[in-house]
Order: C-alpha cells, then structure tokens, then sequence
C-alpha cells in the first residue's frame, strides 16, 4: 500500500508519463526505456533511462548531450554503463524531437531543463545522489546550473566533463576557416533576427558526403608530415557510427544555441575560456586520449572504460541483484 502511494506522488511530483516507462530497447544486460515529462515552464522534454539488469553502484549517471544533439547521442556510453551495472540517464533538452519550436535560448536549458531532467532521473531512480556527466555544451549547462545553485551540489558524487573546454581552432583549418565565415555572417545577422533558426541537421547530412574527401585530404597531408585534426578522428569512429550520429541525433537549433560554437572559434573569446585549472573543486584529474577528437570521443571505449572506473570507486556499492 506504502509503494503504491509512493508511484502516484512521484508521478503527480514529476510529471512524467506512462510511470513505467515507454519500452525503448531490451538487451541482455540492461533495458532502455524513455519517459516523457513537463518542464517548469510547460514544456514537453524526455529522457532514456538506461536500467542494469545486475546493479553494481547505488548512484545513477545523469548524461547531458552537446549541441544541436539529442539523448540518444549518448547511447555508446551510456549503453556500456548500463552493461556494467551502472544505471545511466541521459536527459533532454528543449526543441528536440520534433518538438516544442518555440523561442528560446540557453537560459531556458540551464534554469528549466537540466533542473527538471535532473529532479525526474532522481526521483525514477529513488536516489537522493548522482553523478553528473556533460560532453561538449551539455558541460557548460551542467556546470553553470550548479554555479547558480550552490545548494544543489549537495547530491553530487561526482562530475564528469567531457571535451570542456574544448579549444576550436584546433579543428581542422577547412572548418575553422568556414566558422570563422559563419561567425561573422551570424553574429551580423543576429542582431536582426533573434529567432533564427539554424538548419543543422541539413549541416550534418551534407558533412556525411563532404567528411570522405576531407578525410582523404588529411591522409595525403600526413605523408606530406603535416597534421591538422579534424572536429572528429576518422580513426576513431566507424562510417556507420558517424553517418548514423549526423542522420539521426542532430536537429536544427535556435542561433542563441548554435552562437557559443561560432564564438569559440574567434580568437578574443578564446583568451577568455575556463581553464581546467581554474575550476574551483579540491579533487579532480584531467585525463588525456591520445589521438581522441571532440566527436569520436562519445564512441571511444576509452572513454567509456574511464567512465565506469571513476563511477565504480568512487559509487556506493550495493549488493541487490537486480535494477530497480
């Protein structure tokens, strides 16, 4: 009687419907299912719980994806995660899913969404701790909705940072070259038109086609003893797994989402980025992939492998045999 009481004030608290779920992806080890709920504004977001069948750690990974993603950009190490006895959830963030076209800007995500994502990962869980994962601009989310709530840092058990910060004109001088135009075209354009939309996905699809020859480029360049990376390592990533990210993962955002990107990449904001070591925590470790990129870096098993080993020493662990 107790947990029935317990189901309906959750599901009044958080929002979210069906209570159990919607069946996304069974597997032997773990099962994906997503769950829909309202933000503090009325908005409708999601996320995939990705729930081990054999639990190891108490605490769940709360994941945020990066810019112009969606949840399901986190499913290699979230899916490695859940296989390991770790529950993971990778939270959603306004526009996605063909939904939700309203306008909007990165205030939005940090003071409605992350909060809300966050309050209804713990409360499916039933864990009053977590441990928090961003790559790419789900960092700068994740980090600045705990700078405005210094009371909220209270539930972590950890944080984990993703390619933040990440130095853009490192990328390849091809695609530096054509963000700096796109920089200035934008930044001109924005000060018309607030509510631009900008068509990512239709980025993304032509980048599949045009990633062939600029990779071919970079192997000639190479035996020439010249190396310019790329905003991804094709060494690092399969065609499928890339053609699938940019296909299938990437929507088209609002310019005020899309702007920080552009901004990277001019040299005066480059002077003023957050350093590692200038992030206030007593403990931390910065860890290195050799040969990594910004992208591949979601896909690479290292990257899920340091993961799980940060989670598992640093988790409580329990000795249920099953997920909750």
């Amino acid at each position: 009687m107790a947990e029935s009481k317990r189901t309906v004030s959750l599901e009044q608290e958080v929002c979210y419907w069906p209570k159990e779920g919607i069946p996304f992806r069974e597997e032997k080890d773990y099962s994906v299912r997503r769950f829909n709920y309202i933000s503090e504004d009325n908005k409708k977001l999601y996320l995939l719980r990705y729930l081990p069948k054999t639990r190891r750690i108490e605490e769940p990974i709360v994941g945020l994806h990066g810019i112009a993603q969606k949840a399901e950009s986190l499913d290699h190490i979230a899916s490695y995660a859940a296989s390991h006895g770790i529950e993971f959830f990778s939270a959603e963030v306004r526009g996605r899913d063909g939904i939700e076209k309203d306008d909007w800007n990165l205030v939005h995500y940090w003071h409605y969404d992350v909060p809300k994502g966050i309050s209804a990962a713990k409360r499916i869980s039933r864990s009053d701790k977590i441990f928090t994962l961003g790559f790419s601009l789900g960092n700068f989310l994740m980090c600045r909705y705990y700078l405005g709530h210094i009371t909220e840092r209270n539930e972590l058990k950890g944080i984990i940072l993703l390619s933040f910060p990440y130095d853009l004109t490192k990328t390849h001088a091809f695609f530096r070259s054509l963000g700096r135009f796109m920089y200035y075209t934008l930044e001109a354009y924005a000060k018309r038109s607030d509510g631009l939309i900008v068509l990512t996905s239709v980025y993304a699809a032509v980048y599949t086609y045009a990633a062939k020859p600029v990779k071919l480029a970079d192997i000639i360049l190479k035996k020439l003893g010249i190396n310019l990376p790329m905003l991804y390592n094709p060494e690092n990533i399969s065609a499928s797994d890339i053609r699938s990210e940019f296909t299938r993962n990437i929507v088209d955002i609002p310019l005020v989402e899309f702007r920080p990107l552009v901004l990277a990449m001019d040299e005066k904001f480059q002077k003023m980025k957050l350093h590692f070591d200038k992030i206030p925590a007593e403990n931390k470790s910065f860890v290195e992939l050799p040969g990594a990129g910004h992208l591949d870096m979601v896909y690479d098993i290292r990257t899920a492998r340091r993961i799980n080993r940060f989670v598992l020493m640093n988790g409580t662990k329990t000795d249920r045999n099953s997920g909750k």
